[in-house]
């Protein structure tokens, strides 16, 4: 199937200021910069996006959904293991995206899509209280993950036992 036009100059865009960001601080970083490496115009980049962090939550809602899509089940404690090395290992696969939101101080982004991902997966019997404390406390696991340099595997974390 072939891309719509507005996928392809949002895939552009988002493609431009990841690229920037390799080499740019992110607050140096302009729109003109962005739509000129793109190849569009300002009109474009507008037409699709609020700001340049409105292009990467894009982004990263992609990645959330393409997760969601693969860990289509019921989130219950038999379940729990596997669901959370399966979004462990799927962090994992995108840790270059994360270490560039790391380095220019934007993982905050990432605690929006863990909030968003488990209140998605409230049935109605399950309190938000819970979904909120649930994202707070993976969202917490993920970014000390990131802060200790990845050392411990998704396995691994997914087995590891709270006491509070």
């Amino acid at each position: 199937m072939a891309k719509r036009p507005n996928a392809i100059i949002t895939e552009s865009i988002t493609e431009a200021l990841l690229q920037l960001m390799g080499n740019t601080a992110f607050n140096k970083i302009t729109v003109s910069d962005i739509t000129k490496k793109a190849g569009v115009g300002r009109v474009s980049f507008y037409r699709n996006f609020d700001s340049k962090e409105d292009v990467l939550r894009a982004y990263l809602d992609k990645i959330t959904d393409d997760f969601m899509e693969k860990m289509n089940f019921d989130f219950r404690r038999d379940a729990h293991t596997l669901y959370i090395a399966g979004l462990f290992l799927h962090l994992e696969i995108h840790k270059d995206f994360i270490e560039l939101l790391h380095r220019h101080q934007l993982l905050f982004l990432i605690k929006d899509e863990f909030d968003r991902a488990f209140l998605k997966r409230e049935d109605g019997k399950t309190p938000k209280y819970a979904c909120y404390m649930a994202a707070g406390a993976y969202y917490n696991l993920f970014y000390y993950w990131v802060l200790n340099g990845y050392r411990e595997t998704p396995e691994e974390l997914s087995k590891l036992e709270y006491a509070i």
